[in-house]
């Protein structure tokens, strides 16, 4: 929800606050009301997601109550609505509103966990005195099911090239460059040797990630640096502060700006690294 001030809020209805059990029916009518097209607190709707598609596996009836174990981890879910409110996001992305920027800068980051899988891109305009700010402007991810992780980071760099395609293209950023960010080594070193005798599973995601992006525009690093955020923990633990700008005593920063110098960063200088 924006708001006249240009920041943008998130907001929910009030479930029943004594309510101690829930049936599928109802949990998937909460999850489905959840509006978030961009991600913005994507870790809660992932979260959300995964216990749905739990309580189908159970095979539960449609107006069954949940198992208890789902239960509880619905019911902590639910609680967590009222966080989300204070999660507050700048609607804004130039650096200096009335001047043009003199370089701007699109990146985006991997990540993957036992849960799911995605990329968040961050929009970072500069101008002639030095004045950069990086911005939050969307994030996406999927449930990922039972996969090794290996194979998730590598889906999750598939994602973040065909996201990089999209947004450039929806936000006119055709002349911006385009910085693309993978915390696993292993991915890195495919995605830079794409002639290597590799797998069927890894031959075709390289092939496809790099008809969307060119090698030279990977980046490798640290994974406690990586501004894609899948941790819910991380997102609440950061929604009482001011949105906007870059922790400096933090490699990672806030997940809403990205790194003020992502740590281990390996590949060409560019603004997140200057």
């Amino acid at each position: 929800m924006e708001q006249p001030d240009g920041r943008i809020y998130f907001a929910s209805e009030d479930p029943n606050p004594d309510k101690s059990t829930f049936t599928k029916h109802e949990v998937a009518s909460l999850q489905a009301s959840l509006s978030d097209p961009l991600g913005f607190v994507l870790p809660f709707m992932l979260q959300a997601q995964a216990i749905t598609s739990g309580a189908w596996k159970a095979g539960i009836g449609r107006d069954e109550p949940l198992p208890e174990k789902i239960r509880k981890r619905w019911r902590e879910e639910v609680d967590k609505l009222q966080e989300l409110r204070e999660v507050e996001l700048r609607r804004c992305l130039a650096a200096s509103e009335g001047r043009e920027p003199t370089r701007e800068e699109l990146h985006i980051s991997t990540d993957a966990s036992g849960l799911a899988y995605g990329a968040a891109a961050h929009f970072v305009p500069s101008h002639s005195n030095n004045e950069n700010t990086s911005v939050l402007i969307s994030h996406r991810g999927h449930v990922s099911g039972n996969q090794h992780i290996g194979r998730l980071k590598l889906e999750a760099a598939v994602l973040t090239s065909e996201m990089g395609t999209t947004l450039r293209q929806d936000l006119g950023l055709e002349e911006a460059q385009f910085v693309l960010w993978t915390d696993l080594a292993t991915t890195y070193h495919w995605l830079k040797n794409p002639d290597l005798d590799l797998k069927v599973f890894v031959r075709n995601r390289v092939k496809k990630i790099l008809q969307s992006a060119q090698c030279a525009q990977w980046r490798w690093l640290a994974t406690d640096s990586s501004p894609a955020c899948l941790e819910e923990q991380t997102l609440l633990s950061q929604c009482n502060t001011p949105s906007g700008g870059t922790d400096p005593t933090s490699s990672r920063g806030d997940w809403r700006s990205g790194p003020a110098s992502p740590r281990g960063a390996v590949g060409p200088p560019c603004l997140w690294r200057s």
